[in-house]
């Protein structure tokens, strides 16, 4: 929750022990945890019918359907689980409000990589807690694609209303417009 308000992001969580179905609306959405990568895997394969692609990814965002997973099966201690519980999370549901990894295009997107000192918790790499709750940040960019999102702007039209909320014709869209693809 403290990495959310600190970029002026208000969330509610919900808990629930149900499998969720979709969400359509731009500020809800689900995280289902699982205790196995197996697990995560034939939950993805159930929703998307295909397997999850990257073989070490501890999370995935279904973001067609507002829906993310998240894995914890190879954590070694309950400090280690709660600091990559968190970032793992913030990531996934990052994915949800419009954001992609920061790899995602080349050339990079001017502005989309980290301004503030610390590792874009879109790339991943080593986390500092002393300069974030989660260990990661996103740039200021970023932080203005979120809430151009949640006010309904223009990254929520690209997202929704331009791609039918699927995000690889999100992201082409975005390369197109920014002259990347």
């Amino acid at each position: 929750k403290k990495f959310f308000s600190k970029h002026k992001i208000k969330i509610k969580l919900e808990y629930s022990k149900t499998k969720f179905t979709s969400f359509s609306r731009n500020d809800q959405f689900g995280v289902e945890i699982y205790s196995s990568r197996e697990a995560m895997d034939s939950r993805f394969k159930e929703i998307e019918k295909q397997e999850i692609v990257n073989e070490d990814a501890s999370g995935a965002a279904i973001v067609n359907r507002g829906l993310s997973l998240v894995s914890f099966h190879e954590l070694k201690s309950e400090s280690e689980f709660c600091k990559l519980a968190a970032a793992t999370i913030c990531h996934e549901q990052l994915h949800q409000l419009g954001l992609w990894h920061t790899n995602e295009f080349r050339p990079e997107i001017k502005g989309y990589q980290d301004d503030k000192g610390i590792t874009n918790i879109m790339r991943g790499g080593i986390a500092d807690f002393e300069k974030s709750p989660v260990g990661y940040d996103i740039s200021s960019m970023q932080e203005k694609l979120i809430h151009s999102y949640v006010g309904k702007g223009n990254a929520y039209r690209a997202f929704f209303i331009e791609s039918g909320r699927d995000f690889v014709n999100y992201l082409d869209r975005i390369a197109r417009e920014n002259s990347l693809g």
